[in-house]
């Protein structure tokens, strides 16, 4: 797709456009320092100064107006992959929560297994008690007992 170009709502996304899409979202996080869900003209700047590239303000504002397709004063995620050549589509916006759904799901059965499939027998958090045979130890017990 040349620049300008959009996905329509009739087209499914290939593997590319997530590709694309990932990589869109790993550049909006690191800009959206406060993670408001919003990129304001200040948090543009800072990562722009980040990178070496000192714009001035009157050029940065038109830029940011240019993706601020709503003139709210920030920049919505929908508004940044817009004008990165992804529309995110209701229809696309399922999948990528059923896409979010499953890669929680294993984020969680990870932290439950010890990679196996076999539940963990205790807690590697230091704020939870330890469970070992049924028994739950508060943390600081536990300490005090591995300092003897």
């Amino acid at each position: 797709m040349g620049c300008g170009q959009t996905k329509t709502a009739a087209q499914v996304w290939s593997k590319e456009d997530f590709e694309k899409y990932d990589a869109i979202k790993k550049m909006w996080v690191s800009i959206d320092l406060d993670d408001s869900g919003y990129i304001e003209i200040r948090e543009l700047k800072l990562k722009l100064d980040k990178e070496g590239k000192h714009v001035g303000l009157q050029s940065l504002k038109l830029a940011f107006d240019l993706v601020d397709a709503d003139h709210s004063g920030r920049i919505s995620f929908d508004e940044f992959c817009k004008h990165n050549g992804l529309v995110i589509t209701d229809e696309v916006k399922k999948h990528l929560d059923k896409r979010k759904a499953a890669h929680f799901d294993t984020e969680q059965d990870e932290r439950k297994t010890d990679g196996h499939g076999h539940l963990k027998k205790h807690s590697h958090d230091p704020s939870e008690g330890v469970v070992e045979d049924g028994k739950v130890e508060e943390p600081e017990k536990k300490e005090a007992e591995a300092a003897q």
